[in-house]
């Protein structure tokens, strides 16, 4: 048997299998779908509400490449960038034998590499592969690029190659390069700039906007030329074209709003396109009128101020300045004052007003006492250095009183609203009840001017919480709604706010700051490092801080005059119409009750006078008025007279309103009349005289370490007490010895051994009061 035969049929079958496989996994790689064709990162793109970009960040190595484009390519790039590499790209399957064959021929002719044949096509596959221009890895692009066209339309190939295109150094994409080159999204192209985006890719590293820049213009030029001879455009627009310059070297990638940027990035997980909740037209609007108002405070030594403008509404951030310049470094502009914690000089006490007034007896015009007060060896001032005796609690928030409101917070409780401005969500107040003390409301705890503006947006919103949002079209996670105050006292504390006087030449002309009604309040930080100002209305809540980083006080420094007018500026400019219906009284929330119109507290039994006022409609009326007195007296008032000692007598009842002994001295001393208390009748066993009068230094208990002056003297000691009548006098005795008798003014200075003492002050009628101490000496 012959064996050859039989061989040859056996090698031709089997070489027909192996073409057959070969051919089957070929049409397979062809059929199936390419994989993720680019392993690369893409550039965040922080856009504001409206899709306008705030900032490009660099991709993970280290690129300006932004992410694919959505939008159809600008017709004229398309125009160009097909005329200059790849005339028949809408025909061809993803490789162009004709383009192939006319490169080779070019080439030959030339005796070196003049001209390519790659198609848009092979380029999008060469620009992902990364590989050395090699004929094999031309073959393998080749290949690649007609599997490619299988799976994409010509659109989303053009959309491929115009993002990953080198456009020289590390930009990449034509719409990163739009950025660096033109400053403005790829759109609304010129000739010229088309034909520019075109050819740049050529050879980006050797010609480009720095380097060989009448050598890249030479190439633009021709390219317009090409399309002038094709008939792309007219003669007029090539002429035109031709003499467009060449846009400057590079511009500076978009970076708007640098700190708050930041804060979002920090905030959002990764993703390509942010859409903040930012408005570009409200954030120029806020660094127009922050520059001069930021210069004007540089030539007092004030050196920065931060700013932040929210949708009352919504709570969306609109606005927000960090630093008066992100790159200045010395005055540390990178820290960003809108988050930075400070202490909060005044702005808590519209809260603790809202909070007391839910509580009760208080209502608007309630009078608190504004008098020299001491808490151990804690003594509130008034930034004036005076006191008016009574001050209503309206005065309280539009003059920034400190005693009256240090009086409302030791009423309240610090404990109970350090827990409530936890609830509010200020994050930084790490320290207890205790070690804050009657201080937190003055300033003694600290808050970022972020937190501060998110509560103040509460007042809008009935006193519930309102979370600030950065960020739109993304699931918000739901709010829990946190109810900090009623409905009603936010609407009182707004109405009271609304009545803040406001500085300069907005007090006599309030239609500069326009005509709109608005709530507001400032605050200053001890030794004067910290000036706010924070206001809101329908439309918008604004807060500014003005200081220094470096924590230097100064002495022009105040919220009025250095928070305020920006302010308000930055309301007259950004607010629209008017908006007279604002606030409207919150329905079936606050209720009318009776009150004495002297004390302002809910009426009481002997009130000659009332007027109607609004209070919450949950508020419990706790006590009434506690300064008229029904009291009897001798007829003809001389003295006054109790069951002890009216037997016999002629007598009459009559009504006195009584404030107590330290607001009547204070009134005195500002002449202001004071209704005199009877005295008791004298020889009567009764001890109510001690009702009279008050020791207001030292309280019981206290270490007082006197200090020294500027000769190194130690100073006296001074003590001090009221009385309600004025010609009363008061007895002295300092551990049992007497010391001296004063009328009138009521005060006493000595030297006092170091020890424990006793001081013991008495009327003539008998009444005492007791005050031990401890004097410390420091060496």
């Amino acid at each position: 048997m012959k064996l050859g035969p039989l061989l040859a049929t056996g090698r031709s079958c089997g070489g027909r299998q192996v073409a057959i496989g070969l051919g089957i996994i070929t049409l397979v790689w062809f059929m199936l779908p390419p994989g993720s064709l680019y392993d690369c990162s893409f550039s965040t793109v922080v856009q504001d509400r409206t899709g306008r970009v705030l900032r490009l960040c660099l991709s993970k190595d280290t690129q300006v490449r932004l992410p694919p484009l959505q939008e159809v390519l600008p017709e004229k790039y398309l125009a160009a960038v097909l005329h200059y590499e790849d005339r028949r790209f809408q025909v061809h399957p993803g490789v162009d034998p004709l383009a192939i064959l006319g490169a080779t021929w070019a080439n030959v002719r030339a005796g070196r590499r003049v001209r390519g044949g790659s198609t848009l096509t092979m380029q999008v596959i060469r620009m992902a592969r990364r590989k050395p221009r090699t004929y094999l890895n031309k073959l393998i692009e080749g290949l690649q690029a007609v599997r490619f066209e299988l799976h994409h339309s010509k659109e989303e190939i053009l959309r491929h190659y115009a993002t990953h295109v080198p456009m020289g150094g590390n930009i990449v994409g034509v719409e990163a390069a739009s950025w660096r080159y033109l400053g403005r999204p790829f759109v609304d192209l010129s000739w010229a700039e088309a034909a520019l985006f075109a050819v740049l890719p050529n050879n980006p590293s050797l010609i480009n906007l720095r380097q060989g820049r009448s050598l890249l213009r030479v190439k633009r030029d021709k390219l317009l030329k090409v399309m002038f001879d094709r008939k792309v455009f007219d003669a007029a627009t090539y002429a035109l074209a031709c003499l467009e310059p060449l846009p400057p070297q590079a511009r500076p990638l978009p970076f708007t709003a640098p700190h708050f940027t930041e804060l979002v990035l920090s905030r959002s997980s990764p993703q390509q396109y942010l859409t903040t909740t930012l408005d570009l037209e409200v954030q120029m609007v806020l660094e127009h009128l922050a520059r001069p108002h930021g210069e004007s405070l540089r030539r007092q030594g004030i050196t920065n101020l931060a700013a932040i403008v929210v949708d009352s509404a919504s709570g969306k951030v609109r606005g927000y300045l960090g630093s008066l310049d992100y790159f200045s470094h010395q005055d540390q502009g990178q820290v960003d004052g809108v988050l930075a914690r400070r202490s909060t000089g005044s702005l808590l006490k519209p809260f603790l007003v809202a909070k007391v007034f839910d509580r009760g007896p208080f209502t608007v015009n309630s009078r608190i006492q504004d008098v020299p007060t001491f808490y151990g060896t804690f003594a509130p001032q008034n930034a004036s250095k005076t006191y008016q005796g009574f001050a209503r609690i309206s005065e309280v928030l539009q003059k920034s009183l400190n005693v009256p409101a240090v009086r409302l917070l030791h009423t309240y409780g610090v404990e109970n609203f350090l827990e409530f401005l936890h609830q509010t969500g200020f994050r930084g107040l790490f320290r207890s009840a205790e070690q804050y003390g009657l201080t937190l409301i003055l300033g003694g705890a600290e808050a970022s001017l972020f937190e501060l503006t998110r509560a103040y947006l509460s007042f809008n919103h009935g006193g519930r919480r309102k979370d600030l949002v950065l960020l739109e079209r993304v699931e918000q996670q739901q709010e829990v709604p946190v109810q900090l105050f009623s409905a009603g006292s936010a609407h009182l504390v707004t109405e009271i706010l609304m009545e803040v006087p406001r500085p300069g030449i907005y007090q006599d002309q309030p239609h500069l700051s326009g005509a709109r009604s608005f709530a507001w309040k400032t605050g200053t930080s001890y030794g004067q490092k910290d000036a706010w100002a924070i206001g809101y209305d329908g439309q918008w809540t604004i807060g500014v801080w003005c200081g220094n980083f470096d924590g230097t006080g100064n002495a022009d420094l105040s919220g009025v005059t250095s928070a305020g007018p920006l302010l308000l500026h930055l309301f007259q400019t950004l607010s629209k119409g008017e908006n007279r219906t604002w606030p409207q009284a919150p329905d079936g929330e606050l209720r009318s009750i009776s009150c004495c119109m002297r004390s302002g507290y809910p009426t009481g039994p002997h009130c000659p006078e009332t007027v109607p006022v609004f209070v919450p409609r949950e508020q419990q009326v706790l006590r009434n008025c506690p300064y008229h007195q029904r009291i009897q007296v001798e007829t003809g008032g001389r003295y006054r007279l109790c069951s002890k000692c009216w037997e016999g007598r002629m007598r009459e009842y009559v009504t006195r309103f009584v404030p107590p002994a330290s607001v009547a001295a204070v009134y005195r001393d500002h002449g202001i009349p004071v209704d005199e208390f009877p005295a008791h009748l004298p020889g009567c066993p009764s001890d109510s005289a001690s009702e009279l009068f008050e020791l207001v230094y030292p309280v019981p208990g206290l270490t007082i370490s006197p200090p020294r002056n500027f000769d190194g003297v130690r100073e006296k000691v001074v003590f001090s007490a009221h009385h309600q009548r004025k010609t009363a006098s008061l007895f002295w005795f300092l551990d049992g010895h007497f010391i001296t008798e004063t009328q009138d003014d009521h005060a006493i200075a000595i030297e006092v051994s170091a020890g424990k003492h006793s001081l013991t002050v008495q009327d003539e009628q008998g009444g005492t009061r007791i005050a031990p101490f401890n004097l410390q000496i420091d060496d």
